[in-house]
């Protein structure tokens, strides 16, 4: 992910661009942290949920599966890590 996190005003607004494929950004409000939201949902972020920042979402991982999840989660779960 990249480092830079822009504040909600002016020449720093997100563009429909700047979503992933997903039409997602990640938002900051102090009073829940870091969220997911559509693009088309940053004016709602800004009035309704008093976010400040943006920035972009994360790459997903390139080895990212279903079936990689299911043995990651059975690892856990043999481990005791998860329950």
């Amino acid at each position: 992910m990249s480092s830079k996190v822009f504040l909600l005003q002016g020449e720093h607004m997100p563009l429909a661009s700047d979503a992933d494929s997903f039409g997602d950004l990640l938002f900051f409000s102090s009073d829940f942290g870091w969220t997911t939201a559509k693009f088309t949902d940053t004016e709602e972020m800004i009035e309704e949920h008093k976010c400040t920042h943006w920035t972009w979402t994360p790459e997903i991982p390139a080895s990212a599966s279903y079936q990689e999840d299911v043995n990651r989660i059975a690892l856990l779960e043999n481990t005791g890590w998860m329950k």
